[in-house]
């Protein structure tokens, strides 16, 4: 309509021209109208031919790229906000889920953490029942049997003992680490390290302290001086 709109008035301006009653400057104005028109209508007759034939496959596959690269930056940055997430670790058993105690704190909010230090931030264990790790002498060693009864009394209260019971034992004999602060303890050794559950009520027990062990030997007899052990959870993270 617009572009029949121009031709008219264009047609119209011709006449007026030959007649010598309108100026050129209004002739080439009504004709530079009609060309805008015309070029309008030839824009919008190929926009609606592209929507009618549908995107073209070019366009498609532009689409498809930035839609796969946004999908990989979502990627990445949940790949990112895992590796800053710390999860509480989930232990079970045969009862199902079992609830962890929370032993030791050792970071607060907005505290830097030095993760090179190796220090536990939290340390999280199961208490339900609690282990002690013994160490033992290596000039012991050969006395100790696997079988034979054991017995733990803590320090400052030694009229009352704990029955334990041999969890295992791990095979490699290592530098002993876990001193004692006895005058007589000797640090140029290597210890045997082995697992025992105490079998009695251990709600008294706290995790960490430490422990006499006395292990009945091959000839029969108790260890001499015991060794000693320290308290561990059942499960510890």
């Amino acid at each position: 309509a617009i572009v029949r709109q121009w031709e008219d008035e264009y047609a119209r301006q011709q006449k007026l021209a030959l007649d010598g009653a309108t100026t050129e400057s209004s002739l080439v104005a009504s004709r530079q109208k009609l060309a805008a028109a015309r070029a309008d209508a030839a824009g919008m007759k190929a926009e609606e031919d592209r929507l009618r034939a549908g995107a073209w496959e070019a366009d498609k596959t532009i689409a498809r790229a930035a839609v796969a690269l946004a999908d990989a930056e979502v990627l990445q940055l949940k790949t990112q906000l895992d590796l800053h997430r710390v999860c509480t670790p989930e232990l079970t058993d045969a009862a199902g889920a079992v609830e962890l105690t929370v032993l030791q704190v050792n970071v607060r909010p907005g505290e830097a953490v030095d993760t090179a230090s190796g220090k536990t931030l939290v340390m999280l264990g199961d208490v339900r029942r609690k282990h002690v790790r013994v160490d033992i002498d290596e000039h012991d060693v050969p006395r100790f049997r696997s079988e034979g009864a054991a017995t733990g009394v803590f320090r400052g209260d030694v009229a009352r003992s704990f029955p334990l019971k041999f969890m295992r034992l791990e095979p490699f004999v290592l530098p002993k680490r876990s001193l004692t602060g006895d005058n007589t303890e000797r640090i140029d050794t290597r210890v045997l390290q082995v697992l025992y559950e105490i079998a009695a009520d251990a709600d008294a027990i706290f995790i960490g302290q430490q422990m006499d062990v006395f292990i009945e030997s091959r000839d029969g007899a108790a260890a001499a001086g015991g060794s000693s052990g320290i308290v561990l959870p059942a499960a510890e993270h």
